[in-house]
């Protein structure tokens, strides 16, 4: 049985070139996660917490829960617009 072989990047074209930009994007890509999960992790922590002090109820938390997680995927949309011409 041949060895099971995985890549971090795959280039679809001859274009070495690239290869700065992807490493850029992907570094982009990790700070955007670590910044979603941060903001998703507070954002239900707050709620949880005015939840169970009586401030908010059940139905109210999962409306903030969905929103949180609806700010997530417009906040990773961003990501589309990061450019080649964006590096420093």
């Amino acid at each position: 049985m041949p060895p099971i072989e995985s890549s971090d990047i795959v280039l679809v074209q001859d274009d070495i070139s690239r290869v700065p930009y992807l490493i850029y994007l992907s570094r982009k890509v990790l700070q955007k996660i670590q910044t979603n999960i941060i903001i998703s992790l507070v954002l239900n922590a707050l709620a949880a917490t005015l939840a169970a002090s009586g401030v908010l109820n059940a139905i109210v938390v999962a409306l903030v829960h969905n929103a949180g997680s609806v700010f997530v995927v417009l906040n990773s949309l961003f990501l589309l617009s990061v450019k080649d011409t964006d590096r420093k």
